[in-house]
């Protein structure tokens, strides 16, 4: 019998999931920033410039569940908006705000 005999497979497996979630927010949010700044390096060295800006969109639907028990299944969708650039390298660059 081990130290937390209240504890079984499940709930380690669970808190060790939990665990990596929380240790991998740190990594992500540096990524995010790592991103931005090269985007920042990429935009300044090619001149880019701002030509257009497309509006961010939410939609819900709601229709038949495919699980067989005649439920209903709400659906949300969600699309950020976007900002379009144009550099001296002949490319378009749509971006999420």
């Amino acid at each position: 019998m081990g130290r937390y005999p209240d504890i079984d497979g499940p709930m380690i497996v669970a808190g060790g999931l939990i665990g990596l979630l929380l240790l991998s927010i740190p990594f992500l949010i540096y990524a995010s920033i790592q991103e931005q700044r090269e985007w920042n390096r990429f935009a300044q060295a090619h001149h880019c410039q701002v030509i257009g800006h497309m509006e961010g969109s939410t939609g819900i639907g709601i229709g038949p569940s495919t699980g067989g028990n005649g439920g209903v299944a709400v659906v949300t969708t969600s699309e950020p908006g976007k900002i379009g650039y144009r550099c001296d390298d002949g490319q378009e660059y749509w971006r999420n705000e």
